[in-house]
């Protein structure tokens, strides 16, 4: 049941009303510096951000190598490019992700329209990341590796397939142009 509204009641809100308005309008220089001082704040932080992201040796390509031994001999059979930026942060002591980026297949030939986001978590020498297809096909899966050279980390990427059976297969990820 809806309630009539007296006219009292329109005027006591209206006056509410009005009443903030005119607060705003008294206060709008400091509303206005507040919310000025606001997105400069972000935007510094922001430029900061990439500039510790530009800064840090992990941000860049990295050549991802794929081997079918375990040895790392013979020609890889893919071969893929990372594009990363890693976010340089403080160990808490909480697992953090802290790299991101795109992994793009540049062989096989028939297999360079595959393309993976990916994210990731470096902690001292060890790189654990997780990768997921962007186009609609089901592929995804984690990737470990450890530092074996500068800027050369060597290990294993998992991948279960459709039957439940999943691969542990070899890789190296090395920095492009070192």
């Amino acid at each position: 049941m809806i309630m009539p509204v007296t006219t009292y009641e329109i005027y006591w809100k209206w006056g509410i009303f009005m009443e903030i308005i005119s607060w705003i309008w008294d206060n709008r220089d400091g509303i206005i510096a507040s919310i000025v001082a606001a997105i400069i704040c972000w935007v510094i932080k922001k430029a900061l951000e990439i500039i510790q992201i530009k800064k840090s040796i992990y941000s860049g390509n990295w050549e991802q190598l794929i081997y079918d031994n375990n040895d790392y001999t013979g020609e890889p059979i893919k071969r893929d490019i990372y594009k990363l930026k890693h976010k340089k942060l403080r160990y808490s002591g909480k697992m953090t992700v802290n790299i991101v980026g795109t992994i793009s297949r540049v062989s096989p030939e028939k297999q360079k329209h595959r393309k993976w986001h990916v994210i990731g978590y470096l902690e001292g020498n060890i790189l654990t990341m997780m990768y997921q297809a962007k186009e609609a096909q089901k592929s995804r899966g984690c990737i470990y590796v450890k530092l074996f050279a500068d800027f050369e980390f060597r290990g294993y990427y998992l991948e279960e397939h459709s039957d439940g059976t999943i691969d542990k297969t070899p890789l190296i990820i090395k920095k492009k142009g070192k």
